[in-house]
C-alpha cells in the first residue's frame, strides 16, 4: 500500500513537470538553450517515466 502511494506520487511529479516543462518552454518568448533542451529532451523522457511509474503504481 504505502509502495503503491510512493509510486503514484513519483508518477504525477514526473508527469506534472513533463507537462508544465512542454507549456512554459513551447510558449516561451524567447527560445534558449534550456528551452530547446527542454522541448526535446527533459520535458518528454519525464512524461515517459512517469507513464512507466504510473504503470508500475497500477499493477503494483
Amino acid at each position: 500500500m504505502l509502495t503503491r502511494l510512493g509510486i503514484a506520487t513519483v508518477a504525477g511529479v514526473l508527469l506534472l513537470r513533463g507537462s508544465a516543462g512542454l507549456v512554459t518552454s513551447g510558449f516561451a518568448e524567447q527560445s534558449t538553450t534550456f528551452t530547446r533542451w527542454d522541448l526535446a529532451l527533459y520535458s518528454p523522457f519525464c512524461l515517459t517515466l512517469g507513464a512507466l511509474a504510473a504503470y508500475v503504481a497500477k499493477n503494483e
